[in-house]
Formats: C-alpha cells, sequence, structure tokens
C-alpha cells in the first residue's frame, strides 16, 4: 500500500472517530463544564492533524507555512483546552483563578505568535519525503511551554486522585493512560527527533497517538461503570498487535 494513501486512510478515521466522539460526549450533557471543555479539545486536535496533513499536500511554499503554522497554533490552543479540562476533570474543585488567568494568556498569545509571526516556525522547505520546517529564534520556547502544560495538567491530576472515590480515581487512570502514550508518542516524533535530526520527517506519528488520548478519555467520562485499567491495557495491547499484524500484510508488497 502506497504511504501517501495509508495516511490518507488513517487522517479520514481519525476526523470520523474524533467528530464522532466530540458530539458523543456534548451531546450526553450540553450544560457540564467538563463535556464542553474536552469537546473544545477534540475540536484543536483535529484541527492540529488536519494542518498538519494539509501541509504535507501543499506544493506551493505560502500555504504550505500557513497550514504548518496553523498546526502550532492548534496545539497552543489544545494545551489551553486541556489545562481546563481538567480543572473540570472528573469533578471540580478548588480554583486557582490567576493560574486560570495565567494559562488561558500564555496559550492564547502562544497562539497568535505561531501563527502571525516567524518566531517559531520561519519557513518550510520540501523534501523528498514532503514538507520540513525552518524553526524560528524562539522555537525552543514553544517547547519549553508544550511541558510547562504537561506538568501542570499532571500536577492538577495528581493532586486530586488521591481524595477521590475509587470510580473517579478510574477515571482520572483512564486519562492517565491516554494522555501518557500521547505525550510520549509526541516526545518522540515532535521533540526529540526534530532535535536529534533537525527534521519532523515522523511527526504524524505523535499526532497520530492523539486518538488514543480522546478514546480513553471519552470513555472515563461517560461510562459510569469502569474496567480495572490492567484488563483496559490488557485489551488494548492485543487489539495492538492485531493492527500491526494488519497492517503488516496490507503494507507488505506483492509477490
Amino acid at each position: 500500500m502506497d504511504i501517501l494513501l495509508f495516511n490518507q486512510i488513517i487522517i479520514y478515521l481519525i476526523n470520523i472517530v474524533g467528530i464522532w466522539i466530540a458530539f458523543w460526549v456534548w451531546f450526553a450533557n450540553r450544560v457540564a463544564k467538563v463535556n464542553k471543555m474536552f469537546f473544545l479539545m477534540t475540536i484543536f486536535i483535529l484541527l492540529w492533524i488536519d494542518s498538519s496533513y494539509l501541509s504535507s499536500l501543499s506544493n506551493q511554499i505560502h500555504l504550505a507555512l500557513f497550514w504548518v503554522k496553523v498546526v502550532f497554533g492548534a496545539v497552543s490552543m489544545f494545551l489551553v483546552s486541556a489545562y481546563f479540562f481538567v480543572v473540570y476533570f472528573p469533578r471540580e474543585e478548588k480554583r486557582y483563578p490567576i493560574l486560570d488567568k495565567v494559562a488561558l494568556g500564555i496559550g492564547v498569545i502562544l497562539g497568535f505568535i505561531s501563527i502571525l509571526t516567524d518566531l517559531i516556525v520561519k519557513n518550510v522547505e520540501f523534501k523528498e519525503w514532503g514538507v520540513d520546517l525552518v524553526f524560528g529564534v524562539a522555537w525552543n520556547s514553544f517547547y519549553i511551554i508544550v511541558a510547562f502544560f504537561a506538568f501542570l495538567v499532571l500536577g492538577l491530576l495528581f493532586k486530586k486522585y488521591f481524595k477521590l472515590p475509587f470510580q473517579e480515581k478510574l477515571k482520572i487512570q483512564y486519562f492517565l493512560v491516554g494522555f501518557l502514550i500521547f505525550s510520549l508518542m509526541n516526545l518522540v516524533f515532535n521533540v526529540v527527533f526534530p532535535l536529534w535530526r533537525g527534521s519532523i520527517r515522523y511527526n504524524q506519528f505523535g499526532s497520530y497517538s492523539a486518538i488514543l488520548l480522546l478514546i480513553f478519555t471519552a470513555y472515563a467520562i461517560l461510562k459510569r461503570e469502569l474496567f480495572g485499567i490492567k484488563v483496559v491495557l490488557t485489551s488494548l495491547l492485543i487489539g495492538t498487535i492485531g493492527i500491526v499484524l494488519a497492517l503488516q500484510i496490507l503494507i507488505a508488497p506483492n509477490t
């Protein structure tokens, strides 16, 4: 199977599943703030993934550069929505108004800087495998802010965790499994590889892992009785092995 066709199929599947999950959670309780934040988080993730894909399809530098900047803008707003999601998930507790304003301000400003200036992404280059980035002078600041939000989200969750009843602890465990898979994949393919190889060639693999974060989180929001996380991880491992074997059959050249 051609790699471009494979990516196209993955993008379509992620969008279908992502949109379905977003509206499923939203319609389950349109008033609940946690459901609203999940909806926004999903939209920004899909914008991130789709913009990255559109940049790879562009054959003009200015269009590719535009979509790449939208990627970084979408990531910025995803960070904000993820923070406020955790504020309300699995239940709202003590709020920190100053921290709320700082998180919102940093995310919005970072989004505008990413899209409207050359500080994060200065230009793009066309390579054999697709579009590569020429980073701006402040690109490292972007990753520092991403790390700040990641630790902030984890800190808020762990602060809540030990005070919650068992079923709500399970909800946090479900979110953390999705979040850690998502974070590790993005750390490897969107941070380590660009720093090590000076290229974003494999960044889509980090972006694709977002669907696991959405699935685990949606299940934690909507399901009243949750399975133990060991059962879920075992099922996930079996499913992953099945998917890998199926992909090997599809991608393997015909003989």
